[in-house]
C-alpha cells in the first residue's frame, strides 16, 4: 500500500464503483466522479474541476492503461502542478484529439502496453521513493517457471484476473490451468477469479 508515505494521496474513482469502497477505512482520500454527468453536464464538470483545483495537487497520475478521453480531461484540468501519464496513447485505437492531448502531460512514462503492474512499480519508485513494496504481486510471462511460486504463496486467498478485454494481451488458457492446478496441489489457498461477465465461460 501507499500508507507508508507522508504524502496526501487521493484516488479518483467512478461513482458507479462506490460500493467497492464503502468499507474502506484507510487514510487515502477517495473522490468520486460521475462519468455520465461529467460528459453531458457542463455545470457538473465545471463545479467538479473547481473542487479538484482547490486541493492544489502537486501531481496528477493517470493510471488507466487505455486512457479514456474523460480521464485525460480530468488529469489535465485538475490543477496539478505536474501531470504524469503511465502510458502514451495506444495508437492501435482511434482517439479524438490525441495529438493535442499528449503534449499536455509533463511526463509520459511508457510507450508500450504490456505488464502494467511493472509500470506501477516504476512509478512508485520514482515518485514515492520512501515506499516499501510488500512484494505481494508476481508477474508472469512466457518464460517464468510456476514452481518459483512457492516463495510467494503464504496467503489464504490468491486473486487473479486472467483475461484482458484486449485479446493481444492474453496469456494462453492452458498456462492458467497449469498455474491453478499447481497452486491447488501445493498450497491451502483459495483462488478468486475476476473478470467481465462476457469472460465467464
Amino acid at each position: 500500500t501507499l500508507l507508508n508515505t507522508q504524502s496526501k494521496i487521493y484516488f479518483l474513482v467512478k461513482s458507479s464503483h462506490v460500493r467497492f469502497y464503502e468499507e474502506y477505512k484507510g487514510n487515502i482520500r477517495i473522490i468520486y466522479v460521475d462519468y455520465s454527468k461529467y460528459k453531458k453536464n457542463l455545470l457538473y464538470r465545471y463545479t467538479f474541476l473547481k473542487k479538484l483545483q482547490a486541493n492544489n495537487f502537486k501531481y496528477s497520475f493517470i493510471l488507466n492503461q487505455h486512457r479514456l478521453l474523460t480521464d485525460d480531461d480530468i488529469a489535465i484540468h485538475c490543477g496539478a502542478k505536474k501531470r504524469i501519464a503511465l502510458n502514451s496513447h495506444d495508437s492501435r485505437y482511434f482517439k479524438l484529439g490525441s495529438r493535442y492531448i499528449e503534449p499536455k502531460y509533463d511526463e509520459i512514462l511508457f510507450s508500450s502496453y504490456e505488464y502494467v503492474e511493472k509500470k506501477y512499480d516504476t512509478l512508485l519508485k520514482k515518485y514515492f521513493p520512501l515506499f516499501q513494496s510488500t512484494q505481494s504481486s508476481l508477474y508472469f510471462d512466457y518464460f517464468n517457471d510456476i514452481k518459483s511460486l512457492s516463495d510467494y504463496v503464504d496467503s489464504e486467498i490468491i486473486t487473479c484476473q486472467p483475461y484482458s478485454l484486449s485479446s493481444n494481451r492474453n496469456w494462453q488458457k492452458e498456462k492458467y490451468i497449469e498455474l491453478f492446478e499447481y497452486l491447488l496441489k501445493t498450497s491451502d489457498c483459495s483462488i478468486l477469479l475476476f473478470g467481465e461477465s462476457c469472460q465467464r465461460n
